[in-house]
């Protein structure tokens, strides 16, 4: 029988520290003989491994953030348009730490859901979840989506003609000189695919459709190029044909003398300079004449003796 070395300790503390020991004495026991003599010793590291793990573990696993994400239904039948979701956006709560946190575009985040609705469709209750949630960082986990239903109101797509429906492109970057003039076509047509309903009261605020930026960067010269129409996703349209609008830049590099702008795929008038005159002889001095020789007095007559 081992002998009680129990140490009196006064106070409620040490009350529970007696009774603490009293309660462990038995399975460091236990441990010594199925362990060795350090058994117990053995056994408190591994409950204080536990221990630490409990601790660290939840701080590894990292924090919670809730953001706002919206959602997008998409019908497998292409003659089925989306009008309307609501809600429109859900709540959507990631776990991780706050460094993959940090290097996380919440913007980016969608709740996509595919849905089969059939043609006569006018409404639907879908369920969503962590699964719709797309691009989420591998290193996050998404733990939870609220309200995890949201109904969908259909309409059936249409087809029809139109024009004047596509902004001028804004233009990036600076010529070497001068300015950038973009400009499209007059009454460019384009062929729109998409819900009736609402691509009628869309159009109806004399909104025109966006298109990519031109990069006018480092030009010289005039030129003409595409850029994409880019349909907001709230627009009702589904596909648009052609999906490119053409763009004429023009380069003006400076007001002319009457006022207007020179245009560097015109010829520039340069002046052309004075062919310089050819320097007029310089008068030669006139050769000197001789001089008349003086006419010599007549000799003397000779004197009669």
């Amino acid at each position: 029988m081992e002998p009680q070395n129990e140490t009196q300790r006064p106070g409620l503390l040490g009350g529970l520290l007696s009774l603490a020991e009293r309660i462990v004495r038995p399975f460091g026991r236990l441990a010594r003989r199925a362990l060795g003599p350090d058994g117990d010793l053995k056994v408190l590291a591994v409950l204080g491994a536990v221990v630490v793990y409990g601790l660290v573990e939840p701080l590894s696993a990292g924090i919670e953030r809730t953001v706002s994400v919206p959602v997008r239904v998409f019908p497998t039948d292409k003659s089925v348009a989306v009008v309307g979701v609501s809600p429109a956006t859900v709540a959507v709560t990631l776990r991780g730490t706050s460094e993959e946190f940090t290097a996380f575009d919440a913007d980016a985040l969608r709740v996509d859901v595919a849905t089969s609705p059939g043609k006569d469709a006018s409404e639907d209750v879908l369920s969503v979840g962590p699964r719709n949630v797309t691009n989420v960082l591998d290193r996050l986990r998404v733990v939870d989506v609220s309200p995890s239903l949201v109904s969908v109101e259909y309409d059936t797509v249409m087809e029809w003609d139109t024009v004047n429906l596509v902004a001028t492109p804004r233009r990036s970057g600076a010529p070497v000189q001068g300015t950038a003039i973009l400009s499209i076509p007059t009454n460019f047509p384009l062929r729109v695919s998409g819900s009736k309903k609402k691509f009628t009261a869309f159009s109806a605020k004399g909104i025109r459709l966006p298109v990519d930026p031109v990069d006018v960067e480092g030009k010289t010269e005039s030129f003409d190029t595409f850029s994409t129409i880019r349909p907001p996703e709230d627009s009702g349209i589904t596909s648009l044909e052609p999906a490119a609008v053409p763009v004429h830049v023009e380069i003006l590099i400076r007001a002319a003398s009457d006022g207007g702008e020179i245009r560097v795929s015109d010829p520039i008038p340069v002046a052309g300079a004075e062919a310089p005159k050819a320097a007029e002889p310089a008068e030669e001095p006139a050769e000197d004449e001789p001089e008349e020789a003086e006419e010599a007095d007549p000799p003397p007559a000779d004197r009669q003796p």
